[in-house]
């Protein structure tokens, strides 16, 4: 008998983001219900500067709602001075707020450079194995390699993976 675990580890592995596309409008119902279901959340009134980063660099936008839902609750826990709602940490400094500041400055800004960083030469191998076989699994180990979260995260993408069903 299969652990819960290594059950949801495969169901988790068997979803595949879109990547290579140029138009992503095919994501917006999802997100739209995924965010209704979620108490409109802040992330909400930035559904286009997703679909529109994605559509640009070829990324499915799905891939950083999945971060943000994990790093901020979708925009909702995050230190809003740093404009940057998945938890990314591309500052100087000591604290987590400090290496928080990547220098957004707005969340379309975070969006953009964010989503860009997926195709980017020059970034961890671990995104060029993610950009080889786009799973939950694989972003969460390109995104966030620390282990002792790993199994926060990969529950939290199993609570939204239901929307991104097409």
């Amino acid at each position: 008998t299969p652990s819960p675990q290594s059950a949801l580890n495969q169901s988790l592995d068997q979803f595949k983001f879109k990547m290579g596309l140029s138009d992503y409008s095919f994501v917006k119902p999802q997100l739209l219900k995924l965010f209704q279901a979620k108490n409109n959340p802040p992330l909400t009134k930035y559904i286009d500067n997703f679909i529109q980063a994605g559509n640009q660099y070829k990324v499915d936008p799905r891939i950083l709602i999945t971060i943000a839902n994990n790093e901020s609750s979708l925009g909702r826990n995050y230190p809003m001075s740093t404009f940057n709602p998945f938890g990314y940490l591309g500052g100087e400094g000591v604290t987590s707020n400090q290496r928080l500041s990547a220098g957004f400055t707005s969340i379309p800004h975070a969006i953009d450079a964010l989503t860009r960083r997926f195709i980017r030469p020059g970034t961890p191998q671990s995104y060029n194995v993610f950009r080889a076989e786009p799973t939950i699994l694989n972003l969460q180990q390109a995104y966030n390699a620390n282990p002792t979260e790993r199994n926060i995260y990969l529950q939290n993408a199993n609570d939204i993976l239901p929307f991104f069903q097409e």
